[in-house]
C-alpha cells in the first residue's frame, strides 16, 4: 500500500463505498480514503438500509487485492478487530487514570 494517499472529505454522500469503487475504476491509487460526515444511501447486509446520521464514521479505503491475498470479506473482520484493538488501549489507559484519552 502506498502512504500519502489523499483523503477526500464529503458532507454528504449516498454511499462512500459507491463512490470509491467509481474512484478506483477511474484509477484512484491504493489506500486512498473517502470519508463523510453522513451517508444517505448505505446499505447493510442483504441490502438493508443503513442509517448513517452526521457524528459517525462513514468511509472507505481503496486496498487492491493481489493474487494471493486472503478473500476480501475476510478483510473486514481483520480491520475491525485491529482498530478494536487500538481504541481499546486508549479507552482502558483513560478508565484507569479517570482522565479522558487524548
Amino acid at each position: 500500500m502506498a502512504y500519502g494517499c489523499p483523503i477526500r472529505a464529503l458532507a454528504e454522500t449516498g454511499s462512500t463505498n459507491d463512490d470509491m469503487r467509481a474512484l478506483a475504476e477511474a484509477g484512484e491509487p491504493e489506500g486512498s480514503w473517502l470519508r463523510a460526515d453522513r451517508q444517505t444511501g448505505g446499505k447493510g447486509r442483504r441490502g438493508r438500509t443503513w442509517v448513517s446520521p452526521e457524528g459517525n464514521l462513514h468511509a472507505s479505503t481503496l486496498v487492491r487485492l493481489c493474487k494471493d491475498d486472503p478473500p476480501a470479506a475476510t478483510l473486514a473482520l481483520v480491520a475491525a478487530v485491529a482498530l478494536h484493538d487500538a481504541v481499546s488501549t486508549h479507552l482502558r489507559h483513560s478508565r484507569e487514570s479517570g482522565k479522558p484519552a487524548s
